[in-house]
């Protein structure tokens, strides 16, 4: 696996969580709305639930069930980037835990250390050498 593949991890399974959180409000709102207008159409109404909001209501709950998983793998992935950022000294572990892990822009993380632009990116390349051969096995 490539270095920036394996840094990334955590950033995609950020995305992923937050598509999902997305979309399961969305439904979520849907089938409120939709309750809500069957309710106040002023029509009597029996005990049941109509069989598409039972489906919809179905398909939220899967939803949900799979945003939980998301969450749980993005904390997984979050705790192996950190500890094999963790493993690297210095200015270079800081950035990368910086990028990586708190998912800051590089600009932001230039701007809160303190570097230009051009001295973080300095950085950013030197980190990135050294956390290929870690992640290789070839560490100094």
């Amino acid at each position: 696996m490539k270095i920036i593949q394996f840094l990334e991890q955590y950033e995609n399974a950020d995305r992923a969580v937050k598509r999902l959180e997305r979309e399961y409000e969305e439904q979520r709102i849907m089938i409120d709305a939709i309750r809500s207008t069957s309710d106040n159409d002023g029509m009597p109404h029996g005990t049941n639930t109509s069989r598409p909001t039972e489906d919809k209501a179905v398909r939220l709950s899967d939803k949900l069930l799979k945003l939980s998983e998301a969450r749980i793998r993005a904390v997984e992935v979050r705790q192996t980037v950190f500890d094999f950022v963790e493993g690297i000294p210095g200015v270079e572990g800081d950035v990368l835990y910086r990028r990586y892990v708190l998912l800051q822009r590089w600009e932001t993380i230039a701007n809160e250390m303190q570097y230009s632009d051009s001295g973080i990116y300095k950085i950013k390349i030197r980190a990135l050498d050294i956390a290929d051969k870690k992640l290789n096995g070839h560490e100094q």
